[in-house]
């Protein structure tokens, strides 16, 4: 019993598509992982195949399962950057500008 079943032809394509022309290399691993998977083959032997612990193709899995193709996408890394807002000027000015009690 395969841990990613009842792949879509869609899904499939997808899939085959990203693993083929993704620039990204982590992509193009995850892509053919879930691939494999779907076609049976165990969690221990597509780590070996992509070169990745059995605990990535399991996480992998996991959110492919959770969220289809859009799950196998990488996203960006890092913290959020923050934004000044122009509220956040004026109460820094109104701060600034009163005297001490």
């Amino acid at each position: 019993m395969s841990i990613v079943e009842g792949l879509s032809g869609d899904e499939r394509w997808a899939l085959r598509r990203m693993a083929r022309r993704s620039k990204d290399p982590d992509e193009v691993r995850r892509a053919l992982a879930i691939l494999r998977l779907a076609e049976g083959a165990s969690v221990s032997a597509v780590g070996r195949v992509v070169e990745a612990a059995r605990s990535s193709v399991y996480r992998w899995a996991e959110a492919f399962c959770r969220e289809g193709v859009r799950g196998v996408c990488s996203r960006p890394r890092g913290r959020v950057s923050e934004t000044v807002t122009d509220a956040l000027v004026t109460a820094l000015h109104w701060l600034l500008e009163r005297r001490p009690e």
